[in-house]
């Protein structure tokens, strides 16, 4: 699949993030040599292989549940080093935003 370093700087837009042109050229070459190997994945045969085979076979490999005790001030540490809190909640930005 071939991309060109236009498509690297729209997608730093829609992520909102801020890219210079030195950081999108080591990008294109990051990226460029990932899809190169999964061009080569592509080309991999794999009729002969069991659609359902798990070469690892573990089953059901459980772990014991732990609980931790409770930390006596957790609500209060959380809050003391939220950035703003109102009424004893944590305040954060709007997500939604409704024209009136």
């Amino acid at each position: 699949m071939d991309f060109k370093k236009e498509q690297i700087q729209y997608l730093a837009e829609l992520a909102k993030l801020e890219v210079s042109q030195p950081e999108i050229e080591v990008m294109y070459g990051q990226l460029s040599n990932i899809l190169n190997y999964v061009g080569q994945l592509n080309e991999v045969t794999i009729s002969e292989v069991d659609k359902f085979s798990d070469p690892v076979k573990n089953i059901n490999v459980w772990r014991d549940d732990m609980v931790a005790p409770p930390v006596d001030n957790a609500r209060q540490c959380i809050l003391d080093n939220a950035p703003q809190q109102e009424d004893g909640l944590i305040k954060a930005k709007p997500v939604f935003h409704y024209d009136k």
